[in-house]
């Protein structure tokens, strides 16, 4: 799905789409990359956001892994997703833990290999 679509905001069709129809799975294809897409989308609950610049060989590949239970996010979304997550202004700056719900936690953990260190304590 894309974030620019005719009568609504993608990331709103999506909420609705995974709202009656929760097993359905939804990749963010778009031109958007900027921070509020991005989290908007993964906060909606999105199992993939990718550039439209990514190749056929890339979506091939994300359908893949989001059937086999995975995230898909390109590399410079994911930098942005995470450098959010660092800097997010919804977390006090005293607080030492945050907790990832299940599917945020799948959706960083297939982010590429040695690009973040996920310790997976309370889930």
């Amino acid at each position: 799905m894309d974030i620019e679509i005719l009568r609504m905001n993608g990331i709103e069709a999506f909420a609705k789409v995974r709202s009656k129809y929760s097993q359905i799975k939804i990749i963010m294809i778009t031109v958007f990359d900027d921070n509020e897409n991005i989290f908007r989308a993964i906060q909606a609950g999105a199992d993939g956001y990718l550039l439209k610049e990514a190749g056929v060989s890339s979506l091939n590949q994300a359908i893949l892994d989001i059937i086999e239970g995975g995230a898909a996010i390109t590399l410079s979304v994911a930098m942005k997703a995470l450098k959010l997550l660092r800097n997010s202004p919804n977390f006090e700056e005293h607080t030492k833990e945050f907790y990832l719900t299940a599917q945020k936690f799948r959706f960083l953990s297939k982010l590429p290999k040695g690009s973040i260190t996920i310790k997976s304590e309370r889930i």
